[in-house]
């Protein structure tokens, strides 16, 4: 192979593995000092297929800290459970899967886990030997996008014909018929006509019968 297509492939595996499109977060847990690491977990309700949670698990050795692994670690039943804001009143919960390769506990997690903004209070049992153990609860958050909330604006284009209107009220052409709202103006302005002539008529007799 050669190195510019080895390095092409390192790098294609390195994205399909989510290298770029990921968020993981890893938890660290010592089981025998009951102490959880967490690092600050953040994601967005929009965010798909990229939000990952995972945990090590550790125990005391005799002069340091030892990561349970591989097969050592199918000994552990890890849930996750968290309870989903605003009231904290709804939880929704997965178990881990071990991954063997990278020695730790993965948690599938689906949209359940991110489809409200605000802050999800969690905590993981681990179960071992018929013993089991609740961690310290934790936190993460999810924010809303710009556009939640928001009405994307849909531009329609109306073709607008304007109709070539002739006033038929002041024609010389016998022939051109009026149109409905035509005949209805022609009307009012006899019926105005009309009125004004019979109040003439009427201050003329009006004037007559003072003459006398």
């Amino acid at each position: 192979m050669k190195i510019g297509s080895y390095f092409f492939y390192v790098f294609l595996n390195f994205i399909l593995k989510g290298g770029i499109m990921d968020r993981t977060f890893k938890l660290k847990f010592n089981i025998d000092e009951d102490i959880l690491i967490v690092p600050e977990v953040e994601t967005f309700t929009k965010d798909n297929n990229i939000f990952n949670i995972c945990l090590e698990l550790y125990k005391n050795g005799k002069t340091k800290e030892l990561q349970i692994k591989k097969t050592e670690l199918k000994d552990y039943k890890v849930e996750l459970f968290v309870c989903k804001p605003p009231m904290l009143k709804e939880w929704v919960s997965c178990i881990g899967e071990v991954d063997e390769k990278n020695n730790r506990i993965n948690f599938p997690i689906d949209d359940t886990f991110t489809d409200t903004k605000g802050a999800y209070k969690c905590e993981v049992s681990i179960s071992h030997d018929e013993q089991m153990l609740i961690t310290q609860p934790f936190i993460y958050r999810v924010n809303g996008s710009v556009t939640d909330g928001a009405i994307k604006e849909e531009k329609v284009i109306i073709n607008k014909i304007e109709p070539k209107i002739i006033n038929n009220l002041i024609t010389t052409n016998g022939e051109v018929a009026l149109s409905a709202k035509q005949g209805y103006i022609l009307n009012e302005r006899i019926t105005e006509v009309v009125k004004e002539l019979n109040a003439r008529i009427d201050r003329i007799f009006d004037n007559q019968q003072d003459l006398k």
